[in-house]
């Protein structure tokens, strides 16, 4: 009974295949000028109504860079959907807010994984490149800095979106965000029969409580202000013994820099160093 976590309101019976469910599970509702870099990710032609087209969450890390999860955008029989039929907002707690910070933008180019397996989650990661540039100057819609090494398990780290509150409730029109802690994988490797893969990191709570749910997808988990995780899959919501399930961002961290847009810190600018020149022995270093 795993679940993508994916929420979509939307008729269209393609779309409605493509995103697990996933909400905010015991969360609080964001502060303005809090978590800056979550953005909305949703279907044009369902958000006529600004706010229902809504299917995942997602994080920007450049000006024009959003990283989000693969599963969002592949449907039950392994099609794609369109870029053409995906915008980005961001700048808003509310999903159905328009504000003079309100920022939309088409879509010019999707790059999934191309390792992603839809029936195992591997590599549930995707990055989508903006038409529409941020401008340096937004006050509310700001990249976050990427993980790029592995983060200590018991860490204190933050989870949001617009998700459901509970595993059979309704989606929330408040951007909701959380405390989880990141969870041993050998422990969080047995709950799931040991199904996850290189590449997942898990956090939560192991007695339930908090976590991601439907419509969360794609959303972030943010340690010590780094971007660490994806929201990717779970048994359930919040269940007892079954910790969220994200994808690790520190294991895609040369895959994000190849086909996205580099940080700007020193690592990042070695490691391209190393990723122009196959300067195999410095990446060991960084």
């Amino acid at each position: 009974n795993c679940l993508i976590k994916f929420y979509s309101s939307l008729s269209v019976a393609a779309w409605s295949q493509v995103l697990p469910e996933t909400k905010i599970v015991g969360g609080s509702p964001v502060q303005r000028d809090a978590l800056r870099q979550q953005a909305s990710i949703r279907y044009k032609s369902s958000d006529s109504t600004f706010g229902n087209g809504h299917v995942c969450g997602g994080n920007l890390i450049s000006n024009n860079t959003v990283l989000t999860a693969a599963h969002c955008f592949v449907d039950d029989l392994g099609r794609r959907i369109s870029v053409s039929d995906i915008r980005v907002v961001g700048g808003n707690l509310l999903l159905t807010e328009q504000t003079p910070n309100t920022f939309t933008s088409d879509v010019a180019r999707l790059v999934i994984h191309p390792g992603y397996n839809r029936n195992t989650n591997a590599d549930d990661i995707a990055i989508l490149i903006l038409k529409t540039t941020v401008p340096a100057s937004h006050s509310s819609f700001r990249p976050i800095t990427l993980r790029s090494v592995p983060v200590d398990s018991n860490t204190t780290c933050e989870i949001s979106g617009w998700g459901r509150t509970s595993e059979t409730g309704s989606a929330s029109n408040s951007l909701l965000a959380a405390n989880v802690s990141i969870i041993d994988f050998n422990v969080c490797n047995n709950a799931y029969q040991n199904g996850l893969r290189s590449g997942m990191i898990c956090a939560g709570r192991m007695q339930g409580g908090v976590d991601t749910c439907q419509g969360d997808s794609g959303g972030p988990l943010v340690c010590n202000g780094l971007l660490t995780g994806i929201t990717s899959f779970g048994n359930g919501c919040a269940r007892p013994g079954y910790p969220g399930v994200y994808t690790a961002v520190h294991s895609y961290y040369r895959w994000i820099i190849a086909n996205g847009a580099p940080q700007m810190g020193i690592n990042s600018f070695f490691l391209s160093i190393c990723l122009l020149f196959g300067a195999t022995n410095i990446v060991r270093m960084l």
